[in-house]
């Protein structure tokens, strides 16, 4: 077999690298599906484990379809794009931080509740370059990513759930609000999961779709948006209005100002309504509502925040110190 090596710039529709790209293009729309739903009760860490274990697994079996395709092929090629490089670099980062750790095993495995050991953040990176190889264009890409929002619609109505009706794990949405962690261990992952998935969802429904596709995308947008309040994660919020923001001001390949200040001026409705039926019907109000509202309203605690980021530094110098590479 005649054995080249080459390295080619990923573009938008790229030739394909492989010749086992629809076996890989499944393998990634379900992986992508199931890991963030998975979990083990059986498991001391039944949440994030198993998605560290998926995770790996998944690492393993794109390589073997990767060099199956390079095989069958004849040429081992890879496409390059802007992010090898600042991986690499957080890799030799956390490898450094690995090398001269008090507790080496901490550095590379990771902790209890708190696994980002050396080992992890190489398969992220992994995971990544393969996922990049082995998609054949923007069509996989845009396979993949319905496949991710299909996934997150589903734990954002696990989410409304716990928070709602107390469900599934989760508490009654009565005097005090339970914040819904779903599948992800801890309500402040699942805001962040679902804070990223939000701004893609609104890029569907704005974007140029079909009629279905477009009720699809809105009814994304509904679950994702109550899903992501029934974390009463703040920054998850403040992120996910940022990015919808973004996504409506460079939609369409321009800046746009008129989408923008229109979702200016809804978020603005939308607080003042709540606001003043809160303050109206102070004795009537739903408890989950008001809940809502003060959980916003704090978001103007700059004394809160404080106290918040003090603690939130004290957690990571106890990170470094035990060796775990941030």
């Amino acid at each position: 077999m005649r054995v080249e090596v080459t390295a080619k710039t990923a573009q938008a529709q790229p030739e394909p690298t492989v010749a086992a790209l629809p076996v890989a293009r499944w393998i990634l729309a379900i992986a992508v599906f199931v890991i963030p739903l998975s979990f083990s009760p059986s498991l001391v860490d039944e949440f994030v484990l198993p998605k560290l274990l998926l995770a790996r697994l998944l690492v393993m079996v794109l390589a073997v379809v990767l060099v199956v395709g390079w095989m069958r092929k004849g040429t081992i090629t890879w496409k390059r794009t802007a992010l090898d490089l600042p991986l690499l670099a957080f890799i030799a980062s956390a490898a450094i931080s690995t090398v001269f750790a008090v507790n080496s095993n901490l550095a590379i495995f990771g902790t209890y509740d708190r696994w980002e050991g050396l080992l992890t953040i190489a398969t992220y990176a992994l995971l990544f370059w393969f996922a990049v190889q082995l998609m054949a264009g923007a069509d996989d890409a845009e396979w993949i990513t319905w496949s991710l929002l299909f996934s997150g619609y589903v734990i954002a109505a696990i989410a409304v759930l716990q928070a709602g009706f107390g469900v599934l794990g989760g508490g009654y949405f009565r005097s005090t609000y339970i914040r819904a962690d779903a599948t992800m261990a801890h309500p402040d992952f699942l805001g962040i999961f679902l804070a990223m998935l939000l701004p893609i969802a609104i890029g569907k429904l704005v974007g140029r779709q079909s009629g279905m596709t477009r009720v699809l995308a809105a009814n994304l947008v509904l679950v994702l948006s109550l899903g992501l309040v029934a974390t009463f994660t703040r920054s998850a919020w403040i992120g996910a209005v940022v990015g919808v923001a973004v996504v409506l001001a460079l939609h369409g390949g321009r800046l746009r100002v008129v989408p923008v200040v229109a979702f200016g001026a809804l978020l603005a409705v939308v607080f003042g309504a709540l606001a003043w039926f809160v303050s109206a019907r102070p004795t009537t109000v739903p408890a989950g509502i008001e809940n809502v509202y003060s959980r916003i309203v704090s978001i103007g605690d700059l004394v809160n925040w404080i106290i918040t980021a003090q603690s939130s530094t004290i957690h990571q110098l106890q990170t470094y110190i035990s060796g775990v590479p941030a």
